[in-house]
């Protein structure tokens, strides 16, 4: 606990407020060179929005795995929650991030999440 982290409200976890603080959640959440706790914040932060553009950057989790690989998956976990909490509005984010992306595992379970199996079928082929 930090020295003034009780002067955090715990009900309402920050919002990005502007295309700068977006950007700069993007740089931390892309990176694996990021520390571990910022880039954790950044991902909680995003999956709060649950909206399409706090999806959009969430996918970019996917893009490095990084050791120890307990907080990896941890991160991707998470990461894969805030998307599938943005639901449909999410999904033309998964598919543009899909059709190039180097592994579509992440991708492709949280589209099965939020769509249902016959449109999930469709989606891939």
């Amino acid at each position: 606990m930090g020295l003034f982290d009780f002067l955090k409200s715990k009900d309402s976890p920050p919002k990005p407020k502007s295309g700068k603080e977006l950007a700069r959640l993007t740089r931390i959440v892309g990176t694996k060179l990021s520390q571990d706790y910022d880039r954790q914040e950044a991902i909680r932060t995003l999956a709060d929005m649950a909206n399409a553009e706090g999806a959009r950057v969430l996918l970019k989790r996917f893009d490095f795995a990084m050791e120890p690989s307990i907080t990896d998956r941890d991160e991707k976990e998470a990461a894969a929650a805030g998307i599938i909490a943005a639901g449909e509005a999410a999904i033309p984010a998964i598919i543009a991030y899909a059709s190039t992306a180097e592994s579509l595992n992440w991708p492709l379970k949280v589209l099965a999440e939020i769509v249902d199996t016959e449109r999930f079928v469709d989606e891939l082929l």
